[in-house]
């Protein structure tokens, strides 16, 4: 979860907006996650795409050397190529 991942994991949120956006983010009734009335949900939503498409990015494409972020550390990544995509 976004959650784990910035108060556990690593993640440093710099931006003010997107940093406004996580403290008025809120689960409602049923269980649906959205940002408290009046606030904005935008940034939070990107966010958590960016941390999904980083912890599923294939390892054979990152540099030689190249250290695996915190965040995605100990997360099983792509380690094979599917024939279809190249990814």
């Amino acid at each position: 979860m976004l959650s784990d991942a910035i108060t556990e994991n690593g993640v440093i949120v710099y931006d003010a907006k997107t940093f406004e956006e996580c403290n008025n983010f809120v689960w409602k009734d049923g269980g649906r996650p959205e940002a408290q009335k009046g606030f904005h949900d935008d940034q939070v939503f990107a966010l958590a795409l960016a941390l999904m498409g980083a912890r599923s990015y294939p390892t054979h494409l990152r540099g030689e050397g190249e250290e695996v972020p915190n965040f995605l550390a100990g997360r099983k990544l792509m380690e094979t190529v599917d024939s279809v995509t190249g990814y």
